[in-house]
């Protein structure tokens, strides 16, 4: 076995897994802080997000492999080994192999020898959370809170971090400092005020909650206490959507004429009856297709182009028996000749994240594909030639949304997001059910 250069790692793991049917993991190739004679550590978990991504189900296997002067024994390299696979096992499926495979930016802080200390609530996705923060550096993981006993025992032993069912045993440690609150959307505002008004930061996942006046709410409260609140749209942080910002800030499209976005997704009927079956309900996620799974392209466009004047939305309900939609289009009206359109559906037949993003203008075109058939890809179009190259490439300032707010607290400088239009107001002329 020999080490892969990381300029081909994407593809040689890419090209495995295409063929795979079962992983076989070697306790030498992960235990890396062991000390074991002729180890190679390999990213596995880059390689189960890999495999992933793939949508089959494949076994995953142990050799113990523990060789001659390993300074553990055969049982503990094999225990060991299956908590570093649980550990790296991916609690949501990646939307493409190339993101799966590709290894997340970092950034060394300068305040590393004193990181942000955060408590995730929520033990669902959650989870990754708690790996990311783990991962990065300024960050660390200071506890997990779950109201099953379970799975808040389970996060908290395979992380080495204190564990609670009660959010308050938290809350009344004066060390903790951020609380990252991954609950269900329709609980968001109600768990992170609890947390402001505790005198603690708060970063939410998306979306900030499932009803406008509940967002006002919870921003005044994190202005009333002078804390501060962040949603972690992750897809403002990627390289790809900061160059499409900048190409479109310097006039490299002309005047916009069209802006197109789908996200085909596969969610079975389990995935919504899971964990009391709150997805899918107008309480407690607050949409289906569009809101769960279409808001980060919602958020793509809203960041490029700000809030649209107007927008007609269809919403209905194809396979799924949920309260909310399972598909829904919308067109956004910014009343400067540009037409925008969105799709969203979780009932693509293929089990698979098929993303398509395209804008173009009177002189320059974009096109991005994120899994499917044909894999991922970003392209330009100018002057009748594509190219891969971004015509203003902007590098990554942030490994993700929990890196930025952790900055913007040690370093006091705002994190700000620019868009286009932000002091326009949006109306809506219907919707349709």
């Amino acid at each position: 076995m020999q080490p892969v250069p990381p300029e081909e790692a994407v593809e040689y793991y890419e090209r495995g897994l295409k063929y795979a049917t079962c992983i076989h993991v070697k306790c030498n190739s992960i235990l890396a802080d062991v000390d074991l004679p002729d180890k190679i550590i390999l990213p596995w978990h880059l390689i189960l997000r890999g495999a992933s991504s793939t949508r089959r189900e494949m076994p995953v296997s142990i050799e113990t492999h523990n060789p001659t002067g390993s300074p553990i024994s055969n049982e503990e390299a094999t225990r060991q080994s299956f908590m570093l696979i649980r550990r790296a096992w991916p609690s949501a499926a990646p939307s493409s192999m190339q993101e799966a495979l590709k290894p997340a930016a970092s950034f060394l802080r300068e305040y590393k020898g004193d990181p942000v200390r955060f408590v995730v609530v929520g033990m669902g996705m959650g989870r990754n959370r708690s790996i990311e923060l783990q991962e990065t550096s300024g960050c660390k993981l200071y506890g997990v809170v779950d109201i099953n006993e379970e799975k808040a025992r389970r996060a908290g032993e395979e992380f080495g971090v204190p564990y609670s069912t009660d959010i308050n045993d938290f809350l009344r440690d004066p060390k903790v400092e951020v609380m990252y609150t991954v609950v269900p959307t329709g609980l968001h505002a109600s768990v992170s005020e609890q947390c402001l008004l505790a005198g603690k930061h708060v970063l939410t996942t998306k979306p900030m909650d499932v009803s406008a006046a509940n967002c006002q709410r919870l921003i005044d409260c994190a202005k009333k206490g002078g804390r501060l609140l962040g949603v972690d749209y992750d897809m403002r942080q990627n390289e790809v959507q900061l160059s499409l910002k900048k190409a479109l800030d310097n006039g490299y499209f002309g005047h916009m004429l069209l802006v197109s976005s789908s996200l085909k997704a596969w969610r079975s009927q389990e995935y919504y009856d899971e964990n009391g079956a709150w997805r899918g309900t107008w309480e407690l996620d607050g949409g289906g297709a569009m809101c769960n799974q279409g808001v980060h392209e919602i958020d793509r466009i809203y960041h490029l182009f700000g809030l649209p004047k107007r927008v007609r939305a269809v919403i209905g309900t194809q396979m799924h028996a949920i309260e909310t939609e399972d598909l829904g289009y919308a067109e956004w009206d910014y009343g400067n000749q540009m037409a925008v359109r969105f799709l969203a559906t979780t009932n693509h037949p293929v089990s698979s994240w098929h993303a398509r993003f395209e804008m173009h203008g009177s002189a320059g075109a974009f096109i991005h594909v994120a899994g499917g058939p044909d894999g991922s890809s970003d392209r330009y179009g100018k002057d009748g030639m594509w190219t891969k190259e971004a015509p203003y490439p902007v590098e990554r300032k942030f490994r993700q949304a929990s890196d930025a707010f952790a900055y913007a607290l040690r370093s006091g400088t705002a994190v700000y997001f620019s868009w286009r239009g932000r002091d326009q107001s949006a109306s809506y002329l219907g919707c349709d059910v």
